[in-house]
């Protein structure tokens, strides 16, 4: 079986709470978000906007601007670490800044299996956002800016491995943009698996974890 769950809303309604209608022209058609918005983003806004228990308002506006930024974010750091490929190589991490990065990426592991085992899905989604749109993207890389224009290998390091494995927590809710990703990633580095739906589930360090 290629699953075992599946998440699928109860009730959706119209971003003003009202039952969508033919007559009141207020009908969003399957197709036609797909074709505007495509699946991916559309799979991460059912996650992200509301828990699977509660009602959906949607709204596509919101995906327009809050959802695309987030995938934006994403693509940007994936040209970013092209970029830097051929800097790029295994190395011990143990830099501060390094080490705060790793702890708050393994929070976000165990964030995220916490948030799928108990159908607050909703956490998911939102610990995926904040960790590429703040701690990696808006953080981490200014911090570390000046060592990684030296070619600092442990900064470099600290990126890739956080980001490799948010695109893995991210494939089941994105699978088309994650795949597509780790492929470019795959020809750059030799990525070992075929596919990202075939490299395993991650579990958190708990070693590497520190809340102060």
């Amino acid at each position: 079986a290629p699953y075992e769950e599946a998440s699928v809303p109860g009730w959706v309604l119209d971003e003003k709470g009202n039952k969508m209608s033919k007559s009141l022209g207020n009908v969003i058609y399957a197709k036609e978000a797909l074709k505007g918005y495509g699946a991916d983003a559309i799979r991460f806004y059912y996650m992200w906007d509301i828990a699977p228990y509660e009602i959906q308002k949607f709204n596509d506006e919101v995906i327009k601007k809050e959802v695309w930024r987030f995938f934006n974010t994403l693509w940007n750091l994936h040209v970013y670490l092209l970029s830097k490929a051929n800097k790029i190589r295994r190395t011990k991490i143990e830099s501060a800044e390094d080490r705060w990065l790793l702890s708050r990426y393994n929070s976000l592991i165990r964030d995220v299996n916490h948030g799928l085992d108990s159908f607050e899905y909703q956490n998911v989604a939102r610990s995926l956002e904040d960790f590429v749109l703040n701690t990696l993207s808006r953080d981490y890389i200014k911090m570390v800016r000046g060592r990684v224009d030296g070619g600092d290998k442990e900064a470099l390091y600290s990126i890739f491995v956080s980001y490799l494995g948010v695109l893995k927590l991210l494939s089941p809710i994105a699978p088309i943009v994650t795949e597509k990703i780790y492929q470019e990633l795959k020809k750059k580095f030799g990525l070992e698996e075929e596919s990202i739906h075939l490299s395993g589930w991650l579990d958190a360090n708990e070693l590497l974890i520190d809340e102060d």
